[in-house]
């Protein structure tokens, strides 16, 4: 619900920017490097910067992987300043109240709230006092607000507010937090449900140690409705099973991806979102950063959420994220750069994830690109050497695909069939290259101002 325009009209297809970008990434570099005659070294420092990509990504794999949780444990610890502990009685173990937070845009999923109130309320075991806000926004009146309202007056543990002139995500959260009362808030999406009972403990393990903000992992419930979905729920896998949890081991940070993440209230009650941002979670993050807070990841802190079914709503879905994250890597990556809270390894570390993340998106294209030229141009131009490193890095890059996947599949939080994985791997290369034309199509948005979003459709599940 980001952004200051809602939308939920029927999807179109960007195609005339796919086509004006794939002209200009892929096809004019052809023509350029062809007609320059520059080709060998184009080709051997897309090689390079292939191979490099690769070589990271690796080293995330092996840190989540072989790095056992109970030494990551106390190697987190040990990072964190004892200056920035909060206010709380460590030996105290759990937190005298917690608040649990929900956002909803009713119109979109006035179908499954219910369940997911049904979840907090009757298949979650909480350590101490407790309550639950809905905080959620409608254009006009609807009768699944009639049922919200009796189950309110029916359990006392939960609120339920209706934000009015609220048109974001940022407006119902900023407004729940404003009642919040706990020692420790917790976040979520209207399908977000935790699947561990010890959850807010974990998490509170983290808090009562220093840290603000504790992000959990995110998988996907829905994963067999769909191709489309079956491949986010693996890139899921990656995301917070491996890269997410290797970011922490490296460099004592993480990222606050908008749900499952518990906070320390009095930061969050400081901090807030901005409902200007297409992405809110990706600001606070690196406003967090740039002022001294500090993140964690753990892993087995987990939560399932439902991934987009179909092609366009993914492809909606994926844009905004990717033109919210340009948004904040612009506005923040300066700001990164001359913090005084931030060591040179994480500096290193976001500027990767940051601005690297942003350029490789063409990088990744010029595969087309190089593909193409070596048709035009032909192996006989090319030095055995300079010919043995490309077909290395294309070795290189699948080779990574299948490791990751692989590790993915190791370290899996629910029971996947083997058939998930396998189509991953297949498709991986032109999911992949799929994702970066639609990070270059959130760059024409940005440039054009464009900010209307398009809400990713949810539907009644069994739980």
């Amino acid at each position: 619900m980001q952004g200051s325009k809602v939308k939920l009209p029927k999807i179109r297809f960007d195609l005339f920017k796919v086509i004006l970008l794939f002209l200009l990434v892929v096809f004019l570099p052809l023509i350029a490097y062809y007609s320059l005659s520059i080709s060998t070294l184009v080709k051997i420092l897309y090689s390079v910067l292939f191979c490099l990509t690769c070589t990271v990504i690796l080293f995330e794999v092996v840190c989540a992987i072989f790095i056992k949780q109970a030494s990551l444990q106390v190697f987190k610890k040990k990072q964190v300043d004892v200056s920035v502990k909060h206010n709380v009685d460590i030996k105290y173990q759990l937190p005298k109240k917690i608040s649990v937070i929900i956002a909803a845009y009713l119109p979109n999923e006035k179908d499954i709230i219910i369940d997911t109130l049904q979840h907090f309320l009757f298949h979650l075991k909480y350590p101490s006092e407790y309550e639950i806000i809905l905080a959620y926004n409608t254009p006009r009146r609807l009768e699944i607000e009639t049922q919200l309202e009796i189950m309110s007056q029916h359990f006392s543990h939960l609120k339920v507010v209706k934000v009015e002139g609220s048109t974001s995500k940022a407006e119902n959260l900023n407004s729940a937090i404003n009642l919040a009362s706990g020692e420790m808030i917790a976040l979520f999406d209207a399908d977000h449900r935790p699947t561990l009972e010890d959850s807010f403990e974990r998490a509170w393990h983290w808090i009562a140690n220093g840290y603000d903000v504790v992000q959990g992992r995110c998988t996907i419930r829905n994963y067999k409705d769909s191709i489309i979905s079956s491949l986010v729920a693996v890139g899921f896998e990656i995301i917070y099973g491996l890269c997410h949890e290797a970011r922490s081991i490296l460099t004592n940070t993480a990222i606050f991806g908008g749900s499952n993440a518990y906070w320390y209230a009095e930061t969050l009650k400081q901090v807030k979102f901005n409902k200007n941002k297409l992405t809110e979670d990706i600001d606070a993050t690196l406003n967090l950063l740039t002022h001294g807070y500090k993140l964690i990841h753990d892993r087995t802190i987990v939560a399932t959420e439902e991934a987009p079914t179909t092609f366009m709503s993914w492809w909606r879905q994926r844009k905004r994220w990717n033109q919210g994250w340009l948004e904040c890597t612009l506005k923040y990556q300066n700001k990164m750069n001359k913090s005084r809270y931030l060591r040179k390894r994480q500096k290193i570390y976001w500027f990767y994830t940051l601005i690297y993340r942003e350029i490789f998106s063409i990088i990744s294209l010029q595969l087309l690109t190089l593909t193409s030229l070596q048709f035009l141009i032909g192996e006989s131009t090319l030095s055995d050497s300079v010919q043995l490193l490309i077909d290395f890095t294309f070795f290189y890059t699948i080779v990574t695909s299948w490791i990751t996947t692989f590790a993915a599949m190791l370290i899996k939080s629910q029971p996947y069939e083997l058939k998930v994985f396998l189509i991953y791997f297949i498709a991986n290369i032109p999911y992949t290259l799929c994702k970066m034309i639609i990070t270059l199509v959130a760059w024409y948005d940005h440039v054009a101002k464009e900010t209307s979003w398009v809400v990713t459709p949810r539907q009644r599940r069994k739980i």
